[in-house]
């Protein structure tokens, strides 16, 4: 077993430091009413995907928000596993799913009118097309962005954590389990491990497209603390 220095994808992750109160990000939404302080300008969401049946791979939904002052912060999240569910979901069923998730968040936090869906999954984002077609919604689903190299992602990420710019809500529980046991493969050690990651995907496929919105700033600290 490796230790935490050498074996964590994330080991600046502190749960201590990065996890934060829903109330702590409902002030930030009030502190935009005012256009004062710190406050959001940006939603995002995330959609990454597996259906498999015998493996704990899973539908990960992420909803971030991204404020003036450069912070990041994973605002909601929620995670389906087919072998878990005694009637198993299928893209169309995921599509359903996922808008109820984005209008949940819309009415809590604000509008994230792109939305960012796991590119490898055509079938999903045929589906999601085909429910605008026919129903029509204000979100524009946009294949993933995954120029930026893993590694990037990663480094990107563990200096926003590092820096102060990256919170999660104490609520996304998936999110945290992930994030602090995603670890770099033992046989391959430049490389991280194909599990465990679903969640980590969504995430950074809502970010990768604003990440030059993340960290573009020192944040005030009044509104950390």
């Amino acid at each position: 077993m490796r230790g935490r220095a050498t074996g964590l994808v994330f080991p600046n992750f502190d749960r201590l430091t990065h996890i934060k109160k829903s109330d702590w990000a409902k002030s930030l939404v009030q502190e935009g009413r005012h256009k004062s302080g710190e406050y959001f300008v940006y939603f995002s969401a995330g959609l990454d995907t597996a259906y498999s049946q015998k493996s704990p791979d899973t539908i990960a939904m992420s909803f971030i928000g991204i404020t003036n002052k450069g912070t990041c912060i994973v605002l909601d999240e929620k995670v389906y596993n087919n072998a878990e569910l005694q009637t198993p979901i299928a893209p169309s069923d995921t599509v359903v799913n996922f808008i109820d998730f984005l209008e949940r968040n819309r009415k809590e936090w604000g509008f994230a009118r792109n939305v960012f869906i796991d590119n490898a999954d055509k079938a999903t984002i045929t589906e999601l097309n085909k429910y605008k077609r026919q129903n029509g919604c204000s979100y524009i689903f946009n294949d993933s962005w995954k120029q930026t190299h893993i590694i990037d992602r990663i480094n990107l990420q563990l200096g926003w954590l590092a820096n102060g710019q990256f919170y999660i809500l104490e609520h996304c529980k998936n999110y945290i389990a992930e994030l602090e046991i995603y670890s770099w493969r033992e046989d391959k050690d430049n490389t991280p491990e194909d599990k465990n990651d679903h969640m980590i995907n969504s995430v950074q496929y809502a970010f990768l497209p604003y990440k030059a919105k993340i960290g573009s700033g020192s944040p005030d600290r009044q509104y950390l603390k």
